[in-house]
């Protein structure tokens, strides 16, 4: 087999099928894992068979990647100015992608679970322990069934079980919002009354979005949140286009 060819176990590109396939909450036949079930079949890659214990996924985390999640993470300290800023974005519609009352969740999961961890950070090294957590959400794959409401889905996928998709899809609507908003908008008045540069929080998010999807590479994340964070790139790209 040609290295980099789908099936060669050292290729980012590689088809693997979900674990739970054909087990409890298979979703039919034409469902995402039903169709990686039969592309592995006509390129002679062996089928799974079995679910896979989740712990396999949890291996140690390198430390340059701790490091590189805690520096992410330090970003979110000032949760209320995101909170105001995903609450105008869902003012003006509801989502992009993904319904309103997701990212709702996500970010009341955020808040009540992670803001005082975060609030009381001085530094990337107190949120060495919450990346590192982030870091193995993001590994293993979101516990569904047939019987997973989409605020359970949400709840799985925030708080204590965020991941970098998430935190992608977070930053992503931020970024959009501001470039749509006028710079010298009341959203963007800081505790102190200063006024942060509109222009450089769209590029912070821009880069913040992007690092969060070097990140899902890294864990070879292969799920919708992962694909709705790939199809915002264009439209926040298109936001930073318009600030140049």
């Amino acid at each position: 087999m040609l290295p980099g060819w789908p099936g060669d176990p050292t290729s980012s590109l590689s088809l693997d099928a979900s674990p739970y396939a054909g087990q409890v909450g298979f979703l039919g036949s034409s469902s995402y894992s039903a169709v990686v079930d039969e592309i592995n079949g006509s390129l002679e890659i062996p089928e799974t068979g079995t679910v896979l214990d989740p712990a396999i996924y949890v291996l140690p985390v390198p430390e340059d990647l701790v490091r590189k999640g805690a520096e992410l993470l330090f970003h979110l300290r000032d949760l209320e100015m995101m909170e105001r800023l995903l609450q105008r974005w869902l003012s003006i519609g509801d989502g992009y992608l993904i319904f309103g009352p997701i990212y709702r969740t996500w970010m009341q999961e955020v808040t009540q679970q992670l803001g005082p961890i975060l609030s009381s950070a001085s530094s990337p090294d107190d949120l060495r322990n919450l990346s590192i957590m982030v870091w193995r959400n993001t590994r293993i794959p979101i516990d569904i069934n047939g019987s997973t409401t989409a605020r359970d889905w949400a709840q799985r996928t925030s708080g204590q079980c965020l991941r970098w998709e998430v935190l992608g899809l977070l930053f992503s609507a931020m970024g959009i919002v501001s470039g749509s908003l006028s710079s010298r908008d009341a959203i963007f008045l800081s505790h102190q009354g200063n006024l942060k540069d509109r222009p450089t929080l769209v590029r912070m998010m821009l880069d913040l979005v992007t690092r969060c999807i070097d990140f899902c590479k890294v864990c070879m994340s292969q799920n919708d949140l992962y694909a709705c964070l790939l199809v915002s790139v264009y439209r926040r790209s298109i936001t930073v286009l318009e600030l140049t």
